[in-house]
């Protein structure tokens, strides 16, 4: 049971890195747009 439960937050926490990933990609692309122009 608490192996079930360890590796769920374990997800949880697996796709908030990787939301946390792509919106600092993401900022960056977009910082590096404004800086070329």
């Amino acid at each position: 049971m608490e192996m079930l439960i360890l590796t769920r937050f374990q997800r949880v926490l697996k796709v908030k890195v990787e939301i946390r990933k792509k919106k600092t990609l993401h900022i960056s692309l977009v910082l590096n747009r404004v800086r070329q122009n």
